[in-house]
């Protein structure tokens, strides 16, 4: 067969509108049947309807037709619209069980079993044997405050996050000495595809980290806690330390984080700045070199949740101007189901 071959879906079904009286029910055995001429699903139409009338034989009920067309073409219909059937017990009993293979959907629409044994009677739905889960899966990313709603169905959910991360700092200017070179900011803290236990249809609030703010002639800002709800909270990355300015002056120290910031290299040895810390979802800015009269600034992080890179300072001593840090990141969060 050939895909140009699909059928017209049905998308009626037959005597839906027909009156009680003008369609019968179809029982599964002849004993079931009321009337010596009605139809079964064992039988069929009994032999009584393919008699000549002159011997005795009986014409098949309309009702039966109705009936049988109704019951069919429901199935039919749902199909045609891309239906599966939960589990059935009594169905099941019937036919001896699911085959191998079948295909059902899990009660609460949420995915689906598939059997993987003959004759299969268990429940999948109850934790029976012989049923392999086969789950909707989806992911849903914030990079703003807001909420997620556990989707029905859904008891476990993997979360990827990662607060703020941490500005650079920025060295000062003076005109009597040498400034170093500042601090990186640090990376927030993080974690991957963590697995928490989750109520279906529950609001989890989420609050994003900010990045850390960006300074000029001081330490960075630090970057914002992350928040999950009640799942989990994540520590943003500290700002890079100024560098200062001193006849001698040592690097400023890098944020402690996740991992932490660089330090920035003394002053009049080379005065530059320290790189920013990256995290597992982005880049830690650039340093800011040194120079003689006043050093670059730092890069801003990219990304979410690594930190900015520290401002350069200056060797030689004189009107050095201040540089400033770049910005840290803001935070993240992954939800898997």
């Amino acid at each position: 067969m050939q895909l140009s071959s699909l059928p017209a879906r049905i998308s009626a079904i037959f005597a839906a509108s027909a009156a009680p009286t003008s369609k019968n029910v179809i029982p599964l055995t002849q004993a079931g049947t009321t009337q010596p001429a009605q139809a079964s699903f064992d039988v069929g139409f009994p032999a009584i309807t393919m008699q000549p009338a002159a011997s005795g034989g009986i014409s098949p009920y309309g009702q039966d037709f109705n009936g049988l067309g109704n019951v069919l073409t429901a199935v039919q219909q749902w199909q045609s619209a891309g239906g599966l059937f939960t589990f059935d017990a009594t169905f099941s009993s019937t036919v001896g069980g699911y085959p191998k293979g079948a295909l059902l959907l899990k009660s609460g629409g949420n995915g689906f079993w598939q059997s993987t044994a003959d004759n299969n009677t268990n429940n999948p739905d109850t934790g029976g044997a012989n049923w392999q889960s086969i789950t909707a899966h989806g992911v849903q990313t914030l990079t703003s405050s807001g909420s997620f709603t556990v989707p029905a169905g859904v008891t476990t959910v993997y979360v990827s996050a990662v607060a703020g991360g941490g500005g650079g700092g920025g060295s000062s200017g003076g005109s009597s000495a040498i400034a170093s070179g500042s601090g990186g900011g640090a990376a927030g803290q993080s974690i991957i595809r963590t697995p928490y236990a989750v109520t279906p249809l529950a609001s989890i609030v989420v609050t994003i980290g900010a990045a850390g703010s960006a300074a000029s002639g001081a330490s960075g800002g630090a970057g914002g806690n992350t928040v999950v709800g009640s799942l989990v909270t994540l520590t943003g990355g500290a700002g890079g330390s100024q560098g200062i300015n001193t006849a001698s002056p040592a690097g400023g120290g890098g944020g402690a984080g996740y991992p932490n910031g660089s330090m920035g290299t003394d002053g009049g040895v080379g005065s530059n700045g320290g790189p920013g810390a990256s995290s597992p979802f982005g880049g830690g800015g650039g340093s800011g070199r040194g120079s003689s009269g006043g050093g670059q600034s730092g890069a801003a992080a990219s990304g979410y949740g690594s930190g900015g890179g520290g401002g350069g300072g200056y060797y030689i001593s004189g009107a050095g101007a201040a540089s400033s840090g770049g910005a840290g990141a803001p935070g993240l969060v992954i939800f898997e189901y």
